[in-house]
């Protein structure tokens, strides 16, 4: 019964959501910005490093400064606008985070 609704799902132009890692910064002044992309999708999903402006909401983004590995949701969906039915459009957002420790160099 799973693969009739995945086929049924598809016939609709629905798809299932991509996840994956990536690594960002966040700054003193809260600013989030991409640092690296674990996978190819990511270079062909962030338009700028400027997480802003990628993310589809804030809700679940870190807020305390440092660098984190962060799973990413990337799901795309036909919008089914009136003017353009095959136009298609897409989620992206941030699914967990994990600050990552950086230790100071010896001296």
């Amino acid at each position: 019964m799973n693969d009739l609704n995945q086929l049924i799902r598809k016939l609709n132009g629905d798809s299932d959501p991509t996840f994956f890692d990536c690594i960002v910064a966040v700054t003193s002044c809260n600013d989030l910005y991409l640092i690296e992309s674990e996978s190819v999708l990511g270079d062909m999903v962030f338009d700028g490093c400027d997480l802003e402006d990628n993310l589809t909401n804030m809700n679940n983004v870190p807020k305390t400064p440092g660098i984190y590995r962060c799973k990413f949701r990337y799901h795309v969906y036909r919008s089914n606008h009136h003017e353009d039915p095959v136009e298609y459009d897409a989620n992206l957002t941030i699914e967990s985070y994990k600050k990552i420790r950086i230790r100071k160099p010896k001296k």
